[in-house]
């Protein structure tokens, strides 16, 4: 196997840490009802992928023939094709995510007052 680039150490990295996460119950999933976003919410992390396929635009983590997925949290955006390391786990993790729009609210609604906090904690320094 080719040496991984700094950039997907960190995509590998990220997506063992997801794993883990949600083995340890510490991950909240959940999937859009229509095929748009998969959400996920990790102590004050707010996570959200994008799964698309070719040509169709969005489609659904089961969805046999996708294109790449988008993950983005923060100011980081990282990409996965099928060849990407940490793909088929990624997948298993999307995969697994109950669709549940009103959970998708109350992750918003948890993660809206959370830039207003980050800087409160700087401030107080």
């Amino acid at each position: 196997m080719a040496k991984q680039t700094p950039r997907e150490e960190l995509q590998s990295q990220f997506i063992e840490l997801l794993q883990l996460l949600t083995q340890n119950g510490k991950a909240e999933w959940a999937q859009e009802g229509k095929p748009e976003h998969v959400h996920c919410l990790v102590g004050e992390e707010y996570i959200k992928f994008e799964v698309l396929g070719n040509d169709i635009g969005h489609v659904p983590p089961d969805f046999d023939k996708i294109a790449y997925i988008a993950g983005y949290c923060r100011n980081a955006t990282y990409f996965w094709v099928p060849v990407s390391p940490g793909w088929s786990t990624l997948i298993e993790l999307l995969r697994q995510a109950p669709i549940d729009d009103e959970r998708i609210d109350r992750f918003r609604k948890m993660t809206l007052d959370m830039p207003v906090r980050a800087l409160e904690r700087v401030a107080k320094l």
